[in-house]
């Protein structure tokens, strides 16, 4: 998305920014050409507009990844749609990384696994690692390169309908995942969160750790707690995250019974289902990483968001309206932000509006 234009009346030049033309010019190449990479979402937009004639201004990571891509069309012969691709490989590899949350950032670490002369030679690797036979894997700053896919051709693998995400061995920490099998174990780490959420509310609710067993089981028997949803060695685990998620909805299952816990789930999927529209380059994606982030990890974000919401508040606003919050939401009168892979706050306000809560999630008492 284009960034609102900021506009400056002085007449004086940014310092350390270069205009289109002048960028253009010091790279080899047109200005058209630029704003066509532009429009293409290969490189950033200007990170400045100024003056009445809206004259653009670009800063240096724009002035490298400019190079960057001259040197991917000219020398290694590669399109804008393959460029995109290895955009796009990059954000798969690392979906969580706030260091690849611009085009150019993407290029610089995917160059940086290698020589240029190195990639030149050797253009196979470019189709291997646009077709997902390689990964990129980062173990520091400076140490960026490229690893055989461990004989996978894919980063996912369907179970029994459900996809699993392969955890290669450089991604394996045992105190982050838990295996799924026995189910003693999860079950175990389960009820540990659940004494960590703060969402039982007596001591003599601590005490039942019978019961809360009996929940777990249930909730995950009843696939309310989403099954494992990572692979390594043969063997199904869940992650931290899984674990967090799971230990919430138990404590709530214990506060508001089974059937109020299945349909907050089933209201996390059906508004999935309704407002989530994939990215405009969705297909530039596997259709397994476009199903995984759908099917667990948006459903596990907006749990550990109803949590939050049960803990501080729906908006960060007092707990008072928390009950009245979670009604609503089961009720269907709060819905899921449409496209809530890219906001911060998953839910928002729809046909109801609280006497005590703005629109825009503000707390009438804090004006």
């Amino acid at each position: 998305m284009v960034p609102e234009k900021e506009r400056y009346s002085s007449d004086s030049e940014p310092e350390g920014l270069k205009s289109k033309k002048e960028l253009a010019k010091l790279v080899g190449i047109t200005p058209r050409k630029l704003t066509y990479w532009q429009d293409e979402g290969v490189i950033s937009p200007p990170v400045l507009y100024k003056g009445q004639g809206g004259k653009s201004f670009y800063d240096i990571s724009q002035f490298v990844a400019a190079h960057d891509l001259v040197f991917l069309q000219d020398e290694c012969r590669q399109s804008t749609t393959d460029i995109k691709r290895i955009i796009h490989r990059v954000k798969e590899d690392f979906p969580n990384s706030i260091l690849i949350d611009k085009p150019e950032f993407c290029l610089s670490m995917f160059l940086d696994c290698h020589s240029r002369k190195y990639l030149k030679d050797n253009l196979q690797i470019l189709d291997q690692y646009k077709n997902g036979m390689k990964v990129l894997v980062v173990n520091s700053i400076t140490d960026i390169f490229l690893i055989d896919f461990d004989r996978c051709q894919t980063r996912y693998t369907n179970r029994n309908g459900n996809i699993l995400k392969i955890i290669r061995e450089d991604e394996f920490d045992p105190l982050w995942f838990t295996q799924a099998e026995p189910i003693d174990k999860f079950v175990e780490s389960v009820m540990y969160i659940s004494f960590e959420t703060g969402c039982v509310l007596s001591p003599e609710a601590k005490s039942q750790s019978g019961i809360r067993k009996e929940i777990s089981i249930k909730l995950i028997q009843d696939s309310v707690i989403l099954p494992p949803a990572y692979y390594y060695s043969g063997k199904e685990f869940y992650s931290q995250p899984d674990i967090d998620s799971a230990g919430f909805l138990v404590s709530f299952a214990q506060e508001h019974g089974f059937e109020k816990t299945a349909s907050l789930v089933e209201r996390i999927k059906e508004d999935i289902s309704i407002f989530f529209c994939f990215p405009s380059e969705s297909k530039e994606y596997s259709a397994f990483f476009l199903r995984f982030k759908r099917d667990v990890e948006l459903i596990r974000e907006a749990i550990l968001e109803l949590h939050d919401i049960k803990e501080e508040g729906p908006y960060g606003c007092c707990d008072e309206w928390s009950e009245v919050f979670f009604e609503r939401f089961l009720e269907g009168q709060i819905r899921m932000k449409p496209n809530c892979i890219d906001n911060r706050i998953m839910f928002q306000k729809e046909a109801v509006q609280d006497p005590g809560i703005q629109t825009d999630g503000t707390h009438l008492a804090q004006k």
